[in-house]
């Protein structure tokens, strides 16, 4: 695979430049990202985009104040960020489109899905503890040691390239899964845009973990429970960031879901198992519709 970023694009979107890479054929299916210090959307699927733009047309956006996209101009909420997404969506030509989030882009993707089902087609959470109840809380009631290290990054002073990469190898399994290289190049593109201040002034700003699990918990798993879209729920078994025993509930909540965990993986699972992330979402996603019982 070439460590070459494919060409980015901006679009002004209601007035805030978003910067878009597409790639591939098929029918669409947009990449969301988490949050965390650097990342954008070709950094976290970087692994597996070569794949699945095979059978796919890919829309990667890096969210509002991530990347190359800039800040919406209200508070940057999930839900605000999916009112984001759907113009993105519109001003793109998209109309219906699969949804794959990740973390943080977990439950992005699934604000969307209930904000405007028509435009989603079938829906894959990855590692989402933001989505799980209580996905963040470990098992002395406080939040995991790998959440922390990403929300409460460079809240030290600490802006080095050195602390990001300890923060991010809390998120892999195995170092060589997160290749220097990739980091490096990350940390040098935020860093130069400024993103890195960003980055730690919105979580100085915003507790995520909190909102996530105590402000806006019970509202949010009212609106999962009507979802009815088909959703893909994807785990890594070692993933200590948010553990997939807490992905487990989902089951009894959710009306239309698969539930996998794939082992050998941390919370980036399409970096830790890549082959394996590519064939479960292809199956998912070319998985025939069922159609209707005939009446007998």
């Amino acid at each position: 695979m070439s460590d070459a970023t494919p060409a980015r694009r901006v679009v002004e979107v209601d007035g805030v430049a978003t910067s878009v890479i597409e790639l591939g054929s098929g029918h669409p299916l947009l990449l969301v990202h988490g949050s965390g210090p650097a990342i954008s959307s070709y950094f976290s699927f970087q692994a597996v985009t070569g794949e699945l733009a095979k059978d796919f047309r890919l829309i990667l956006v890096d969210m509002p104040g991530y990347g190359g996209s800039a800040p919406i101009p209200g508070p940057d909420t999930p839900p605000n960020v999916a009112r984001h997404l759907v113009r993105v969506l519109d001003v793109l030509g998209y109309g219906a489109v699969h949804v794959a989030g990740h973390s943080r882009g977990g439950r992005i993707a699934c604000e969307l899905a209930v904000l405007a089902p028509e435009r989603v087609t079938r829906l894959i959470v990855i590692g989402s503890g933001s989505v799980a109840p209580g996905g963040h809380v470990g098992e002395d009631g406080g939040w995991t040691a790998p959440a922390l290290a990403l929300t409460r990054w460079g809240s030290d002073g600490d802006i080095s390239f050195e602390s990001l990469s300890d923060a991010y190898m809390t998120q892999v399994l195995r170092k060589e899964n997160l290749p220097e290289r990739w980091l490096r190049a990350a940390y040098e593109e935020a860093a130069e845009s400024g993103r890195l201040e960003h980055f730690v002034r919105a979580m100085n700003v915003n507790d995520p973990l909190a909102f996530y699990h105590q402000k806006n918990a019970q509202e949010f798993h009212d609106k999962l429970a009507r979802l009815s879209t088909p959703t893909l729920v994807l785990w890594g078994r070692e993933d200590t960031c948010s553990p997939y025993q807490k992905a487990v509930p989902l089951v009894d909540l959710m009306k239309n879901i698969d539930l996998v965990i794939l082992p050998e993986c941390e919370h980036f699972v399409m970096m830790d198992r890549p082959r394996a992330f590519v064939g479960v979402t292809r199956e998912f996603l070319l998985r025939p519709a069922e159609s209707a019982p005939e009446m007998t």
